[in-house]
């Protein structure tokens, strides 16, 4: 997934993409990752281990979310390619709030889970995601030939 995701989602900000890797903490971070090939490499070397603790890596991003957007009132869009439920749930839940409060709502920030392989509770948690204003949620596997932004309502 992260090989087919890749190419658009660097092609999406010339500026480059902030890469979050948190498979486990403590979590992994880079800024201004251009190409695919630099996220697969990236992803290749620190590849999913250990439990997802996805709620301090989500409040990161939208913080340095606010802090880039007070400087350049540049939109943000915050991609999840995932294949569990997270062990931090709660922290998950408060980041995404944090996240929908923004001043200007999805012109300014949104965020994205794209669900890889099958993990029925990931599912049930991830629809209950969906219904936080600027999260949108999508499995992989049903993608087929639709384009990641269209199934995300375009924001990438």
């Amino acid at each position: 997934a992260v090989a087919q995701l890749a190419p658009t989602v660097c092609q999406g900000d010339r500026d480059g993409i902030s890469l979050y890797i948190f498979s486990s903490p403590p979590h992994k971070h880079w800024r201004n990752v251009r190409t695919a090939q630099e996220v697969e490499g990236y992803f290749n070397a620190n590849g999913p281990q250990g439990g997802t603790f996805l709620g301090p890596v989500l409040h990161q991003a939208v913080v340095e979310h606010q802090q880039e957007y007070a400087r350049s009132s540049k939109p943000s869009h915050i991609l999840v390619i995932h294949d569990g439920e997270p062990l931090d749930p709660n922290e998950v839940h408060t980041a995404l709030v944090q996240a929908s409060q923004v001043p200007n709502g999805r012109k300014e920030l949104t965020v994205s889970f794209v669900q890889v392989g099958n993990d029925v509770g990931a599912s049930a948690y991830l629809n209950q995601l969906d219904s936080i204003p600027g999260v949108d949620y999508v499995k992989y596997s049903s993608l087929g030939g639709q384009s990641l932004a269209s199934a995300v309502g375009g924001s990438l």
